[in-house]
């Protein structure tokens, strides 16, 4: 009698058991779509621009840049080769540097933003040259002058610096491959970095 009477609570024990189980396995599910929903709800135009707005600049691309630019300045011109070579300026100049492309994040506005779903669509403001580096101290000259004709002063070396700086930034702007690098990578980091926002699924591009 005892042997049953221990075999039934047994039974009753394993039954609560079970059943305690499946109603926790059941309220986890349950709960999933909730939770889901609460993420989705945080994705809003407002956060999206919050956290692109703190990232300022992004900086997309950086490069290395060297021109050699070289100019003939003649005091003669007679057609008389050693009296020209007495009047003659010849000189090359050499020039390294560094720049970076990338675009302003800051302005992208509210209405740049799309939402769709877990679909987020940003309005990309246009790449950029950021900064170009062409140290003063780098550049090099080479001249050959005529003997009625005198050395730069520091004043036309300046003058020739900031002429190489804007040559070598014109390069640079009209290089439709820098564009389209720096885009392209500026591109890839947003989408990442978007995609870490809970409920984003997706992240495209318009311009």
């Amino acid at each position: 009698m005892k042997k049953r009477r221990r075999l039934i609570l047994f039974f009753i024990a394993l039954t609560i058991a079970v059943t305690t189980y499946f109603n926790l396995i059941q309220n986890r599910l349950e709960a999933q779509p909730i939770v889901q929903k609460q993420f989705q709800q945080t994705i809003n135009v407002k956060t999206i621009l919050n956290k692109l707005h703190k990232r300022a600049t992004l900086i997309s691309l950086e490069g290395s840049v060297s021109k050699t630019y070289g100019q003939t300045d003649d005091m003669f011109n007679t057609g008389w080769n050693w009296i020209d070579k007495l009047g003659n300026k010849q000189y090359i100049i050499k020039a390294k540097g560094k720049f970076t492309m990338g675009m302003d994040l800051s302005q992208i506005t509210q209405d740049d933003i799309l939402i769709a779903g877990s679909t987020i669509i940003v309005k990309l403001p246009e790449v950029k040259l950021q900064t170009l580096e062409l140290p003063y101290e780098k550049m090099t000259i080479h001249n050959e002058d005529g003997i009625l004709r005198k050395e730069f002063t520091q004043k036309e070396i300046k003058l020739i610096h900031t002429e190489m700086t804007s040559i070598i930034m014109k390069d640079i702007k009209s290089d439709k491959d820098i564009y389209v690098n720096a885009t392209e990578d500026a591109k890839k980091f947003l989408r990442i970095f978007l995609m870490l926002m809970p409920g984003v699924d997706e992240v495209k591009f318009s311009y």
